[in-house]
């Protein structure tokens, strides 16, 4: 008996999940359904580094886990044959920090390659924004544009199924399948009814800047709420930031735009010249702590098994495979618990 999988959200947490479903589960006959695809979602406005991001309070031998496995399969993309055609590459760069800013060595500063404090020599070299302290580090970027269009083939490939449609209640999608893969980030909010979902703004500016080869994050003004960002991918940079909890708008706004054009400019004159392609923001959806668990929900039809996969802050292209293979087992729990209660009746 072939198991019918439907996964809800097509963003990069739910194309991976979709994806490792498969390849957990290779009968499965699995079928995303969402509202949008790409490229008109968050997933797509993200600059795709990799970087633990806004994950709030979620454990952090879990957010190890998960980011220390996408990083390990970003970094076998990165020396296989398919790092062009996902955007996958490896970029160097550097994090500043202020004098007063209580600055500890990250959990991840052994994932990442070269990772080292930069030293008071290094701190006063002029190629770098004043500054009193901070890192460098080698790390993956995944671009977002090929990056998902990549899951996107790969889920065809292995038979999947896409279905545009909103849903409303998991009643709605309960028939024909076996269990429900919860991927909506922020719409989580109201398919769950989780009110602890909610928006953190980002507000990015993509550039032509090809000059511009190593990535940089300046949070020496971040008290002023002034965090200045620079991720050179594939064919663009991406150029930020912002980050609003409570913001739902997502029309870019032309101050913003300004502010931030203004702002990486000040830290990088020679982006004067960088051709502006598009001005575009984004909705991290951010919870408390990520949502990585099963759940049987009851109703007139019977019992309902959904797998909730959501809440990964600005996380998603950091932990998405990591979290997507825990989801993919939990799924296998599902049907095996599915089954068990069949073969009692």
């Amino acid at each position: 008996m072939e198991p019918k999988i439907c996964v809800i959200g097509a963003g990069v947490i739910g194309l991976s999940t979709a994806v490792n479903i498969q390849k957990r589960i290779p009968t499965a006959r699995v079928t995303i359904i969402a509202e949008e695809f790409s490229p008109n979602l968050t997933s797509d406005v993200a600059a795709g580094i990799w970087e633990p991001h806004i994950l709030g309070n979620t454990d952090v031998s879990l957010q190890r886990k998960w980011a220390t496995e996408t990083f390990e399969h970003y970094a076998e993309m990165l020396m296989g044959e398919l790092a062009g055609e996902c955007g996958i590459q490896l970029i160097s760069g550097y994090q500043l920090f202020n004098e007063d800013m209580d600055v500890k060595v990250p959990f991840w500063s052994d994932i990442v390659f070269n990772f080292r404090i930069l030293t008071a020599d290094d701190n006063a070299k002029k190629f770098l924004p004043p500054h009193s302290s901070g890192w460098s580090y080698s790390t993956i970027l995944a671009h977002p544009p090929h990056y998902m269009k990549w899951l996107i083939k790969r889920f065809h490939q292995e038979g999947g199924s896409m279905i545009k449609m909103s849903v409303k209640n998991f009643e709605q999608v309960a028939f024909p399948f076996d269990v429900i893969v919860n991927c909506t980030g922020l719409g989580a909010r109201k398919l769950a009814n989780d009110s602890s979902v909610e928006p953190v703004q980002g507000h990015v500016l993509k550039v032509k800047a090809p000059w511009l080869t190593h990535f940089l994050i300046d949070q020496t003004k971040a008290k002023l709420d002034v965090r200045v960002v620079m991720f050179p991918g594939v064919e663009i940079v991406t150029l930020g930031g912002t980050g609003v909890k409570g913001a739902w708008n997502t029309t870019p706004d032309a101050e913003v735009s300004q502010r931030i054009w203004r702002n990486c400019c000040n830290v990088l004159p020679s982006l004067k010249d960088a051709k502006v392609v598009r001005e575009a923001v984004g909705l991290r959806p951010f919870r408390p702590t990520v949502r990585l668990e099963m759940e049987t929900l009851k109703s007139a039809a019977g019992d309902i098994k959904v797998v909730h996969n959501y809440g990964h802050g600005g996380s998603g292209f950091t932990v998405q495979w990591g979290v997507a293979r825990e989801a993919a087992e939990l799924v296998v729990k599902a049907l095996e618990h599915r089954s068990h209660l069949t073969s009692k009746l």
